[in-house]
């Protein structure tokens, strides 16, 4: 049956609007030099990291204004060296830790995420304070659940203790404090707990990174600018406050 010349252009119209919805995105600067890197751009024992992986991770950087796309060559790829060392990072604690630890690890981190969007009063807002910070949403969640699978595993080696001597030690060396020891105690447990937990991690991430075999692949296969990379734990500290 021959279709009429109404309905052949009907169909093209609709054909035309479906071809332009699902197209991608065009490719940007930093797309067409992420498509240079070879595919894995690394393993970990084995294990690839893609090089579509790098370019959600690159592409998230210029989302924020962390890269421009006209950046030179060497900020350029030391941007993208030390997102794959964030890439490399995670693949050892989710791999240490395994799928169900993984899993409860992602679980908390969508939890803390929902605290936090209340706490920012808005996922606007929470999405505005990531981006002054160089992250988006999806990265900032990565990060979450990356830390809370660390976490994990150090909590498997037992809890930190903290002595009422080192409380007294380091309440002494900060004079001025508007408190008493006694009502800051608790406050300062928390805190140099977290500092301790938090050094704990940083130790048991390099062990990690000391036993695994990692091969990257050039360029990533040596710092450029002359300046080590460092992944997940480069941009985070340890909290310490007194309430």
């Amino acid at each position: 049956m021959r279709m009429t010349d109404g309905l052949w252009l009907s169909a093209v119209v609709v054909l035309s609007v479906v071809m332009v919805w699902t197209a991608p995105p065009l490719p940007t600067p930093l797309d067409e030099r992420v498509a240079l890197l070879p595919d894995p751009v690394a393993t970990v024992d084995g294990h690839a990291i893609a090089r579509d992986d790098l370019r959600a991770d690159v592409r998230a950087l210029e989302q924020t204004g962390v890269l421009r796309a006209d950046a030179d060559e060497v900020s350029w790829r030391r941007a993208a060296a030390t997102q794959l060392e964030a890439r490399i990072d995670r693949l050892l604690v989710q791999t240490a830790a395994g799928e169900q630890s993984v899993a409860k690890a992602e679980a908390v981190a969508q939890q803390e995420l929902l605290r936090e969007i209340k706490k920012f009063g808005s996922e606007a807002a929470l999405d505005g304070h990531l981006q002054r910070h160089g992250e988006t949403r999806a990265t900032h969640l990565q990060q979450l659940a990356a830390r809370k699978c660390l976490d994990q595993l150090v909590d498997l080696k037992g809890a930190t203790q903290v002595s009422d001597e080192a409380l007294r030690e380091r309440y002494d060396r900060h004079p001025g404090w508007p408190m008493a020891f006694e009502q800051a105690k608790a406050g300062m447990a928390r805190a140099l707990q977290r500092a301790r937990h938090f050094e704990q991690g940083r130790m048991l991430l390099g062990q990690l990174r000391a036993a695994a075999r990692i091969v990257r692949q050039p360029p990533f296969d040596r710092p450029p600018g002359g300046k080590p990379l460092t992944g997940m734990m480069a941009a985070q500290e340890a909290e310490e406050d007194l309430d």
